[in-house]
């Protein structure tokens, strides 16, 4: 009976064996699936932030454009309102040159 037993021993053992080489696989497999909708999530998510970038960068520079043409505007505005003031300080300046020529005039 001991025979018989140590080749039932066997036979289990081999089997044990093939069953661990069957679960390797299946664990690998697994594990390959998992890694596979992984990456595919990921690369989705990717593209995602890809897309949502160049929105953000398309919205960016249409604001920056915008900002950068109402400098412009207001640069002009300002050069307008520069020649206007120099011109009336101009002006001023010879009215109180011309009044103080006056009163020395009638001071002498």
């Amino acid at each position: 009976m001991t025979n018989e037993m140590q080749t039932a021993i066997d036979i289990a053992n081999a089997v044990a064996i093939k069953n661990d080489r069957w679960m390797f696989i299946a664990t690998l497999l697994c594990f390959g699936v998992a890694v596979f909708f992984a990456m595919r999530w990921l690369v989705r998510k990717h593209e995602a932030l890809v897309l949502e970038h160049r929105s953000d960068q398309h919205q960016y520079t249409t604001t920056l454009l915008n900002i950068t043409a109402e400098q412009n505007r207001t640069a002009r505005d300002l050069l307008s309102v520069l020649e206007k003031n120099t011109a009336a300080i101009e002006c001023n300046t010879d009215i109180i040159t011309k009044h103080q020529v006056a009163l020395e005039l009638k001071g002498h």
